[in-house]
């Protein structure tokens, strides 16, 4: 017999081992509502197949419940599965109470958490159920506000009051991340007699964290606040009792804070000395910092500001003062050059690498400014190359870094090139220069003279010509003579010289030119057929003209008709015919001249025509 009980007893162990790995998880989220669960029992409405959410701190105790006696309510045999995000399993629980389920966890990390709600062996179904969660509080609530102040925690230890009894609260105020701590302990300067604990709750009584017999008799909290706002610390004797009897609870802002200390300052012969005060009144030990040193037109010490020093510390003792002497040569910082009223300042723990509990008190400028003057003058010379070519203004003596504006100014047939410097490179092309200035420097405003290119043609029927115009001294000039059909380029000529037979004359302007194109009527025969025998009529004529060709062996096509300034104004084609008719309504009154080409463009024929 005592052989069965021990298999049975080992089954029963089994089964229960077994079942806490038989949890099951959903894919169906019930309500995109993550819940953060409070001291008292809250309900949320779920189907079996889904699961909810839920902030949880590390160390809290929490239950989540289907259990009437809880506020539950179930219509069947639930299950409950608690998982993190990725679904992997942290507790298991079936019929806690009857065919209720409940689970009671204590967090072991901070974050988010699911419950899955499923019916018996992990079954989904449509029935509306109750599924109540909470934190599990440990501490106690008083009912008596005292003292009534509201008080705001700082990095050194203050006392709440010394007459405090078991069954009051005190109010505080908190800032989210920020770590807080109370204490009833005589080290700390709290004071109890009994055995007390503390109770940190919000405005609502809902339970943030306990603590009892820290320090013997005597309980200390501490806390990194996950709201901004009102906290209540409740005071109580082991056992949620009230007592008469004086108790004294100390309260800070736990961290580090570094501030300013005592700081003078003497100047001479622009060297600044600084008696440098810095105090960490924080409870924590500070890891390395740097104090840097700025000058500002203003009162304002920012980071924009001309930075001139830097003094390192390796760390600083909570509420420890330091005192360190700083010398910095103000004419003596790279890129910086003072003339003038400056304010000195200085920032601890620049760019904030330290976090402390008050950011707010780590700047600090000395009331009196500073009259500083390091700057040396330097000298803009400009200059005019010709002299003949223009005038220049803007130079004169200037302090380093001002910025300075030259103009240059061409005379009548003369325009800017470009400003040089000393080495002969090029400043700038603009007329006006705007630079800041380091060094001395000549600057010479370069003027080129401009000349005039004149074209005219003996003939307006031999052809047309391009490239007159202003151009700058040694410019190269390209002039173009483009003959009319029946026409030759013959030659340029100036002052009755001849000077090119290039219809394309490329030179360099030195001077004014006067240049004439000579055009002289085409007489090769070769291009001109002969023997043919062209009529065209009317002629003048007012609307229309009739082309009419004879000839034994040439055929004839393409018909131009060019206006006495060489422009071609009209085309036709004969189209395999010796006549044609072409319509001159378009053409304004004058002459014109007709060319027909052969077929193979070799010889063409050309007339004269008056157009009415």
């Amino acid at each position: 017999m005592k052989k069965i009980l021990t298999i049975l007893c080992l089954i029963v162990g089994l089964s229960q081992v077994t079942n806490a790995q038989l949890g099951c998880t959903n894919t169906t989220e019930n309500t995109l509502t993550t819940f953060t669960p409070i001291s008292v029992w809250y309900p949320a409405g779920v189907f079996a197949g889904r699961y909810t959410k839920y902030n949880v701190v590390a160390g809290v105790t929490y239950e989540w419940s289907t259990c009437s006696a809880d506020g539950g309510n179930a219509a069947y045999d639930t299950e409950l599965t608690l998982t993190d995000v990725n679904n992997v399993e942290l507790d298991y629980n079936d019929d806690f109470c009857g065919q209720s389920s409940k689970i009671t966890w204590t967090a072991t990390f901070t974050g988010t958490v699911r419950v899955h709600l499923t019916e018996h062996h992990c079954q989904t179904n449509q029935t509306y159920t109750v599924l109540v969660f909470r934190v599990v509080t440990l501490g106690c609530v008083a009912a008596t506000h005292y003292p009534t102040t509201t008080f705001t925690p700082t990095s050194v230890w203050q006392t709440t009051a010394t007459n405090i009894y078991a069954g009051e609260y005190s109010v505080y105020n908190v800032v989210a991340g920020k770590t807080y701590e109370w204490t009833t302990c005589v080290a700390d300067g709290g004071l109890a007699t009994v055995d007390v604990a503390l109770t940190l709750t919000d405005i609502n009584n809902n339970e943030f964290a306990f603590n009892d017999n820290f320090c013997s008799l005597s309980s200390k909290i501490t806390w990194t606040a996950t709201i901004t706002g009102l906290v209540r610390v409740h005071l109580t004797e082991a056992g949620c009792q009230t007592n008469s009897i004086n108790t004294t609870i100390v309260y800070r802002e736990k961290g580090i804070n570094l501030t300013l200390g005592t700081n003078t300052f003497t100047v001479a012969n622009n060297v600044l000395t600084i008696a440098l005060g810095v105090d960490n009144d924080g409870s924590e030990d500070a890891a390395a910092f740097d104090v840097r040193f700025y000058a500002s037109t203003n009162t304002t010490i920012t980071v924009s500001d001309q930075e001139i020093g830097v003094e390192s510390y390796a760390g600083l003792t909570g509420n420890t003062p330091s005192t360190r002497t700083v010398i910095i040569d103000l004419c003596n910082i790279a890129g910086f050059s003072p003339s003038g009223n400056y304010y000195i300042g200085f920032l601890i723990d620049e760019p904030n690498q330290i976090a402390e509990s008050d950011e707010t008190d780590n700047s600090e400028y000395f009331t009196n400014p500073l009259n500083i003057n390091c700057v040396a003058d330097y000298t803009v010379t400009t200059l005019s190359s010709p002299s003949a070519g223009g005038s220049t203004t803007g130079g004169g003596t200037f302090a380093d870094g001002t910025s300075v504006t030259i103009t240059a100014t061409p005379n009548p047939g003369w325009v800017f090139d470009r400003w040089s410097r000393n080495n002969g490179n090029t400043a700038s092309t603009n007329l006006t220069y705007t630079f800041n200035i380091s060094s001395t420097i000549v600057l010479t405003a370069e003027f080129l003279q401009q000349f005039t290119v004149t074209l005219t043609a003996d003939t307006l029927q031999g052809g047309t010509i391009s490239g007159g115009g202003t151009y700058n001294s040694n410019q190269q000039v390209t002039v173009t003579a483009s003959p009319n059909p029946g026409w030759l380029f013959e030659g340029w000529y100036e002052n009755n010289q001849f000077v090119s037979d290039a219809q394309n004359y490329a030179f360099a302007i030195t001077g004014n030119r006067d240049l004439m194109a000579n055009f002289d009527i085409n007489t090769n025969t070769n291009s001109i057929a002969q023997n043919v025998d062209l009529t065209i009529y009317p002629n003048p004529a007012r609307d229309f003209i009739n082309i009419n060709i004879e000839h034994q062996s040439l055929d004839f096509d393409e018909i131009h008709v060019y206006n006495l300034q060489g422009q071609l104004v009209k085309t036709a084609n004969l189209n395999g015919s010796n006549n044609t008719m072409i319509n001159l309504d378009e053409l304004s009154a004058g002459t014109y001249l007709v060319q027909i080409f052969t077929l193979d463009n070799s010889q063409y024929i050309i007339q004269k025509v008056i157009k009415q």
